[in-house]
């Protein structure tokens, strides 16, 4: 499943793109030949990625039902006949859910992520303020469990987007930024929009103070299935940073992430297309 990962297809149309300008220096005798030779390459990529994003959609969606029922019925053997096993059968038992719930998770997963790049994108205006508002509430035993602060630096804007896409990516985000941290206090995430370099375009960061990225893995982290650190250390299947990356890229923008200046936590950076509307109500203050 690791190969799926967005990004791949990433790599490969950046590849086109610089090969796009590439062209442009050609003679003019060959330089249409050449790009439409290029165009055919880039909508094989794209045809070969939709088909892949089908299939693991098939794939993900069709072994979840056969998957509940192994489930189902491991558990019912245990309610009925638990009391009668031996410790070492027991121990077989719990291994057996064990293992088929946290199946079911990576498919729940698996499909998530799919959704992201199978539907098309439902835009409206989405106030941020206000997304960010649910986002909190929804993430609130979390961060409560965790003892984080999150604060919102500044006003946040209203973009066109879709809502939906955008709210997964704030609940990734400060979900991680409140997840890893020290054994020894919670952490302390930031949330803030402003203009990106350019002017063209919103950059949204959250900040950390937590154990931080080691920025030698950046390319690892933004991968489906890849986690850096063990179950025992940290919950989750390692994602939601290839959700995120998926939901920025389909709104236009991309995603990366650096090292704090003092040494302590990140910073991770969303670039969002600016074309947002006016807006007419008023967004909540969240800070």
């Amino acid at each position: 499943m690791q190969e799926l990962a967005i990004d791949t297809s990433t790599k490969e149309r950046d590849a086109l793109s610089r090969l796009e300008e590439l062209l442009d220096e050609l003679p003019e005798a060959r330089r249409a030949e050449a790009h439409a030779a290029l165009a055919a390459a880039r909508a094989s990529a794209e045809r070969t990625e939709e088909e892949l994003q089908e299939l693991v959609y098939v794939a993900s969606h069709d072994l979840t039902e056969p998957l509940r029922m192994i489930t189902s019925y491991l558990q019912l053997l245990d309610r009925r006949a638990g009391a009668d096993l031996d410790e070492r059968s027991r121990e077989f038992m719990f291994y057996a859910v064990d293992g088929a719930e946290r199946m079911k998770a990576l498919l729940d997963d698996l499909l998530r992520y799919s959704r992201v790049g199978r539907a098309g994108l439902d835009t409206t205006v989405v106030y941020l303020d206000t997304l960010l508002v649910e986002t909190l509430r929804d993430l609130g035993p979390a961060i409560a469990d965790a003892g984080a602060t999150v604060r919102v630096d500044g006003e946040l804007p209203a973009i066109v987007g879709d809502r939906l896409q955008l709210g997964q990516l704030l609940q990734n985000l400060i979900s991680n930024a409140v997840k890893f941290r020290g054994p020894e206090r919670g952490n302390t995430v930031r949330v803030a929009v402003g203009r990106a370099a350019g002017g063209t375009a919103w950059e949204l960061t959250v900040t950390d103070d937590g154990i931080g990225v080691d920025t030698r893995q950046d390319e690892r982290i933004w991968r489906v299935f890849q986690r850096l650190h063990s179950r025992e250390e940290f919950a989750g299947n390692g994602i939601g940073l290839a959700i995120c990356r998926r939901v920025a890229e389909r709104h236009g923008g991309r995603i990366w992430v650096t090292q704090n200046p003092d040494g302590v936590g990140s910073t991770f950076h969303v670039t969002l297309q600016d074309d947002a509307r006016p807006a007419t109500p008023a967004a909540p203050d969240v800070r």
